[in-house]
């Protein structure tokens, strides 16, 4: 990742979107495929640090 973050860390599809560069479309549309783990806290989506590292790097054992 280009930043350091907290693996703990909850992260929006925008801050996703914006670490990995592409549109958040792009982020909810893994998120709803199952290819990125999230969750969802008060209508909105969130990513873990940890799962987005283990995305990135092709990592298949969810937490």
């Amino acid at each position: 990742m280009a930043t350091k973050v907290s693996l703990h860390r909850l992260l929006s599809t925008e801050e996703v979107a914006e670490i990995l560069a592409v549109t958040p479309k792009t982020v909810r549309r893994w998120i709803a495929s199952g290819d990125l783990p999230a969750v969802k806290v008060h209508r909105q989506w969130r990513v873990r640090a940890d799962e987005l590292e283990r995305f990135l790097t092709g990592g298949t054992d969810a937490a």
